[in-house]
């Protein structure tokens, strides 16, 4: 070989050096750049025609099944056409213990059942794919490639999940409050239901599970709990009786007054109130109607007795209220009657009007109270159990102590029938009390705390004069204009209001200033007022009066 040739050679073999690290290099680059861009699937290390290789190759089976020259759903298509599960007798069986036992029976050939062979597909599809493609076409052309694969199965899940889903919602159940009854002395509980609510997503999960299995199994549902807000043992823990009062009823119970006293109790009855629950005598009252099972008997509104619906329920009310002061729960809202009533003490009472006047109270323990009212042997009796966590030798009582004595005025009825002058009382007045009532607290006998509990004020009723107007003045008397009678000398009425129980409107009540002797202060024992008889009225006795009831 001559120099110059050998010299054309040297050059050629560099310049080919050069392509090939080049090429090298361009591969190797893609290379790490596929690995740190993240694809580190069988694409990013394939040669480029193998990574893009649409069919598979040809000579190569799956499962006994040739899939050669098939796209991936072309083989998919083909493999299921050749296998189908053998699911005969199998079956998923739900059950659900806490829901009565109840069971629901699944047939795998009810759910279009099959086989999963996508990933049999790709391993055929990326068979030799490591390997250099024109020396794998040549050795499958020589002999077939035989692969195996084990497929998952299959199963239409929109045929599955309503299935499951409707099954557990008509298993559902609302919690269900333990209840407590008295009976006879004794507490007689029933026990709480527990709620469920049905976990559909972690059912469907276990029901999966066991078909993938491909075998018979059972599965349990799964519920979520929903306590309920009064359980037995809780209501076990509360069986002292913290509070107690009892008022008396006069007459039949057959009376009206005494039906809505009888019913009242009967509506409060049983209740359960939850630690820091308030209660709302008159939502559990009901409605003052008819239908509710409430008659008209007398009530006063503005000193006058009046027929109204549910009269006497406020007797209830107040006794609860005394029982409630004994147990020391919180009294959130209570007030007393515009004038004393007659069953109960002084700043005892605590009246009700529709919705805008109530006694409300707050469970202030940590235990459920049970109420307990009845009417027995003309005894209106309200019972509070609870769990007792004061001392044994702590022991309360409460008195009323007399404020004020407020004065009453005279209404001035003018009466031609009447000769000029002459004076006739028609109804006596009764003069106003404020009494304040004394919680005292006493430990092992000795005084150890004495506070007030409520200031109440029940105003004064009005005589009522009738004064003649017939004939002629006499001659030493100087006329005055009826309209404006002489008031010197008068005291000055104090200021009292009364509640219209029918609209809830605060009503000042000033006496008429007409000329009257000044009464005098009654004792500090002033008695109840006294009433007009009204027996002819309802054919009852009226054993009380009240301002709302």
């Amino acid at each position: 070989m001559s120099r110059g040739a050998g010299s054309f050679l040297a050059k050629l073999a560099v310049v080919v050096c050069v392509v090939v690290v080049l090429a090298g290099g361009v591969v190797g680059f893609n290379f790490v750049s596929d690995w740190l861009n993240g694809d580190r699937g069988v694409s990013a290390i394939l040669p480029v025609g193998a990574a893009q290789r649409s069919t598979i190759l040809e000579n190569i089976y799956l499962n006994n099944v040739y899939v050669g020259g098939l796209t991936a759903d072309q083989a998919l298509e083909r493999l299921s056409e050749q296998y189908s599960p053998d699911l005969a007798g199998k079956q998923i069986t739900v059950t659900a213990e806490e829901a009565g036992d109840a069971r629901l029976e699944i047939q795998f050939a009810e759910l279009n059942p099959g086989f999963d062979f996508t990933g049999g597909v790709e391993m055929a599809l990326n068979y030799g794919a490591d390997e250099n493609e024109s020396d794998i076409r040549e050795r499958l052309a020589e002999s077939p490639a035989r692969l195996s694969y084990t497929p998952a199965i299959s199963y239409d899940s929109t045929l599955l999940e309503p299935k499951v889903a409707e099954f557990l919602r008509n298993l559902e159940r609302q919690p269900e409050n333990a209840t407590g009854e008295r009976r006879e002395g004794q507490f007689h509980i029933i026990e709480e239901i527990v709620g469920l609510v049905a976990d559909v997503p972690a059912t469907m999960e276990l029901v999966r599970e066991q078909l993938i299995a491909d075998t018979s199994g059972t599965v349990p549902a799964v519920f979520r709990h929903v306590q309920p807000g009064v359980t037995a043992e809780a209501l076990r823990s509360a069986q002292s009786l913290l509070g107690t009062f009892t008022t008396r009823i006069t007459g039949a119970e057959t009376l009206p007054r005494n039906i809505n006293v009888i019913n009242a109790a009967n509506n409060i009855n049983g209740t359960v109130v939850q630690p820091g629950e308030v209660f709302s005598t008159n939502h559990h009252f009901g409605a003052m109607t008819y239908a509710n099972g409430y008659r008209y008997a007398p009530i006063i509104v503005q000193g006058e007795f009046v027929p109204g619906i549910g009269g006497g329920v406020c007797q209830v009310s107040s006794t609860l209220y005394m029982a409630l002061l004994y147990a020391e729960m919180e009294i959130v809202e209570r007030r007393n009657h515009s004038l004393r009533v007659g069953y109960i003490g002084w700043a005892m009472d605590a009246t009700l009007a529709g919705d805008w006047i109530d006694l409300r109270w707050r469970n202030n323990s940590n235990s459920p109270i049970y109420v307990e009212a009845f009417v027995r042997n003309g005894d209106v009796t309200v019972n509070l159990f609870g769990y007792e966590s004061r001392p044994s030798y702590r022991t309360l009582s409460f008195t009323p102590v007399h404020q004020e004595t407020i004065a009453y005025g005279e209404d001035i009825v003018q009466d031609p029938e009447l000769a000029y002058g002459e004076r006739v009382v028609e109804s006596r007045g009764t003069a106003g009390q404020r009494h304040a009532l004394y919680k005292t607290v006493f430990e092992n006998g000795v005084q150890a705390d004495r506070y007030r509990i409520n200031t109440s004020t029940y105003r004064a009723i009005n005589a009522v004069v009738r004064v003649g107007t017939g004939g002629e003045a006499p001659d030493d008397e100087p006329q005055q204009n009826a309209d404006s009678p002489d008031v010197s000398g008068l005291p000055t009425p104090p200021d009292s209001t009364v509640t219209n129980i029918y609209t809830g409107e605060e009503i000042n009540v000033v006496p008429d200033p007409t000329p009257a002797p000044a009464p005098q202060d009654p004792p500090a024992s002033t008695p109840a007022p006294e009433l007009p008889d009204l027996s002819s009225w309802l054919n009852m006795p009226i054993p009380d009066a009240s301002s709302d009831d």
